[in-house]
């Protein structure tokens, strides 16, 4: 009985604060236009958002003395210090982890349709720092300084350290440097409009490309309609723009696709 007439006092406690707060508000906003339905549906709203941490904060201590006080006799207010203790500890050690995982684990919306058919616009990424290691196929987000409209690109490997990408007959063949022939790149991800269809716009000659220590050869999946490693990311014609990406660049891989939005 006593904790239902708490509880019932804490509630109206909090739609007086919530209507004497959204009465000033008002004057201040000049806000008159409100119908008094339209106003108890925000104060009422507002007072159970209020409510649910309370509430939690409420249930949280009273567990704490239940158990603890069985082994320990201590009094409601130690218990309250307690769980203040904790909930300060436990508030800490959430938000580290949460600013460490987002170093490490970001957001990445596509933009445009360079990736089709693997991702497409508005396709939403996490793309993840975790693993250092580049291979072939990994899609990677990258700085290309050529563009100060763009700070990120996004790409799929196709090209490692030391190896002789070439493209011919509008295929695409690699060579490492032990090796004395050619092979061709199974690209299996790569949509049927894509597929045989690489080449260099206004160039139809062969064309090999021999990738230094740490840097990549990078394409994207929709081969007709971008500009990539093949054409230095926007003109090979202007000076210090180059074929490749050093690993430096590359910021980060693609971890996993969440949805499209």
């Amino acid at each position: 009985m006593i904790l239902t007439i708490i509880i019932i006092s804490i509630i109206i406690l909090f739609l007086a604060i919530d209507y004497t707060s959204f009465t000033i508000t008002k004057k201040i906003f000049k806000i008159n236009n409100l119908t008094p339905t339209i106003i108890w549906k925000i104060i009422v709203y507002t007072s159970i958002s209020l409510l649910i941490p309370l509430l939690w904060i409420i249930i949280s201590i009273y567990l704490f003395y239940k158990y603890i006080n069985k082994e320990y006799k201590i009094t409601l207010w130690k218990t309250i210090l307690i769980f203040i203790v904790f909930f300060i500890i436990n508030t800490l050690i959430t938000i580290s982890a949460v600013l460490f995982t987002r170093t490490l684990i970001v957001p990445f919306q596509i933009s445009g349709q360079s990736m089709a058919n693997s991702f497409n616009n508005h396709d939403l990424l996490l793309i993840s720092k975790f693993d250092k290691e580049i291979s072939r196929w990994d899609v990677v987000v990258f700085k290309p300084w050529v563009s100060e409209d763009k700070q990120y690109y996004i790409k799929r490997v196709i090209g490692l350290p030391w190896e002789t990408i070439k493209i011919e007959n509008w295929q695409v063949y690699v060579k490492k440097v032990w090796w004395t022939d050619f092979i061709e790149l199974q690209e299996n991800y790569l949509s049927e409009n894509n597929k045989w269809l690489t080449y260099i716009k206004y160039d139809s000659s062969n064309h090999e490309y021999i990738i230094p220590t740490n840097s990549y050869f990078l394409m994207w999946d929709n081969r007709n309609s971008s500009i990539d490693s093949r054409e230095c990311f926007y003109s090979c014609a202007l000076e210090l723009h180059s074929n490749f990406i050093e690993k430096k660049d590359i910021v980060w891989k693609v971890f996993i696709k969440i949805g499209n939005f």
